[in-house]
């Protein structure tokens, strides 16, 4: 147990890593790093699927297992809901990247996939907060706010013209920030407001 406590979030960022690597590894010719996102690798009717639903589940589930035997609280909400629905990504896949393949695929399916993507996104930024929120030390408020900013600022820029057509690299910018904040400040913060002590 104590080993899950102490290692889980590592664990999960190497499992995602490596099922993420093979996927791409074995992706088709015309998949762009640039331009389609992660969870194209695990669309419908691509026979690879299985290798980056593997990297969503894996992730999610030791992620959300860790959460729970870590002395689980209330300001944990947040990042377990992220988890469960990183998992859930992996369960309901997204419509196929390349329409013109003339591949059947489920629209509510898709659909799905969508929302609990959207869950995770707004879930992981309110994980973010709260850790500021209860953070003691004006230094560590400052390094989560400015992580909150910037995941703002890059979700916003998505969304428009400017790296609408490049989501790809953007969704892999954001998945880079959000490991570097799990691995360097969520723990750190955990252990500081559970503890009782100044960081």
């Amino acid at each position: 147990m104590k080993i899950i406590r102490s290692y889980y979030i590592v664990s999960a960022i190497l499992l995602f890593t490596l099922f993420t690597i093979l996927a791409h590894i074995f992706a088709p010719a015309d998949y762009s790093f640039s331009k389609n996102p992660i969870s194209a690798l695990g669309a419908q009717g691509y026979d690879k699927k299985i290798l980056m639903q593997l990297g969503f589940l894996s992730f999610g589930v030791v992620l959300s297992a860790g959460i729970i035997f870590d002395k689980f609280g209330w300001r944990e909400v947040p990042l377990l809901i992220y988890a469960l629905s990183i998992a859930m990504v992996g369960i309901f896949c997204a419509k196929p990247f390349d329409e013109q393949a003339g591949f059947t695929y489920s629209g509510s399916e898709a659909t799905i996939h969508g929302i609990f993507s959207r869950i995770a996104a707004l879930s992981f930024w309110i994980a973010v907060l709260i850790k500021m929120i209860f953070s003691t030390g004006l230094k560590l408020k400052n390094v989560h706010f400015a992580f909150l900013i910037v995941l703002a600022v890059i979700g916003l820029l998505s969304r428009i013209i400017l790296l609408k057509n490049e989501i790809g690299l953007v969704q892999r910018i954001l998945f880079l920030i959000s490991f570097i904040w799990l691995i360097k400040y969520y723990k750190l913060q955990k252990t500081s407001y559970d503890i009782g002590f100044s960081n």
